[in-house]
């Protein structure tokens, strides 16, 4: 009987390190990011707002900003920099580039303010 109390004793400690062990790697793996974006850009609504190839909103007004987007590990390998992209409506939609690469660390957050003195460019197709 104390044998069986034993191997208990030493397969429970062995999953309680093993657990501990995997939510260690679990909670250091978070790699993710924030972004949020905010137009202030007069008289123009942007839309299709990306950084880099990650989508982070619609349709923004003078004025209006997305809400904090969580950028996962899967979407892009932080700490990473881009370029924001995004179209202005007109007879057809004219998509732009900024000229300044954005950083996002892990676990940081990205605040970008596009102004009518934002260097941009237009995408050439």
């Amino acid at each position: 009987m104390n044998h069986l109390h034993t191997d208990l004793f030493k397969m429970y400690t062995r999953l309680l390190f093993f657990t501990s062990i995997a939510l260690v790697l679990f909670i250091s793996c978070n790699r993710s990011g924030q972004i949020k974006v905010k137009n202030n850009i007069p008289k123009t609504t942007i839309e299709n707002v990306y950084w880099g190839e990650v989508y982070i909103g619609g349709s923004l007004k003078p004025g209006q900003e997305t809400e904090y987007i969580e950028v996962e590990h899967s979407e892009a390998k932080l700490p990473a920099e881009f370029r924001i992209y995004f179209s202005i409506e007109a007879d057809e939609p004219i998509k732009y580039y900024t000229a300044e690469r954005y950083p996002l660390n892990k676990k940081g957050q990205l605040f970008v303010d596009l102004t009518d003195s934002t260097e941009v460019y237009e995408v050439e197709d």
